[in-house]
């Protein structure tokens, strides 16, 4: 069900990625998603490595990662969510990478939740405030590596990235 992305369309992915960014953002205007759509399609998706999740030939999940460690999106279609697909999904650039980092809304409490039971150490005393709203920073240990980091710099949808 999980496989590397290893295709140049992208349509797919970013249909996903704006239906589930809409979907997890209620508190941010829809147009800025859809203002962002150009340059996840052109800059962001080219330059990470990403996985996807497929059930019966449809895309239900993708997890990007950027410069090899920080994780620009995991996103799971609206209607697939609590299925353990963005655990799967992180468990798999796990075994890719030593340690991974990544910032969240904190208004999206959900997603706030999720990451911590996946083991990553939410800052809570790095804010940043990102179109309006505060963010807040991620890392993970993996059993493999060591290490916590903190992206600051470009964005990925609504996160930044390193």
């Amino acid at each position: 069900m999980i496989r590397k992305w290893d295709t140049e369309d992208t349509a797919p992915l970013l249909a996903l990625w704006l239906d589930s960014t809409i979907h997890a953002h209620p508190f941010i205007s829809e147009s800025y998603w859809r203002d962002s759509v150009a340059v996840v399609r052109d800059v962001y998706l080219p330059a990470a490595s990403t996985w996807v999740w497929e059930q019966d030939g449809e895309l239900k999940g993708f997890v990007s990662v950027l410069d090899s460690r920080f994780v620009g999106a995991l996103f799971v279609a609206p209607g697939a969510t609590r299925q353990g697909i963005g655990r799967a999904l992180l468990d798999e650039v796990k075994q890719h990478y030593a340690w991974l980092s990544l910032e969240v809304y904190q208004k999206n409490e959900s997603a706030v939740s999720f990451y911590h039971a996946q083991g990553f150490r939410i800052d809570f005393g790095d804010n940043q405030r990102n179109i309006g709203f505060h963010t807040k920073s991620a890392g993970v240990i993996n059993d493999h590596g060591a290490g916590f980091n903190s992206c600051r710099g470009k964005t990925f949808g609504n996160r930044a990235a390193c």
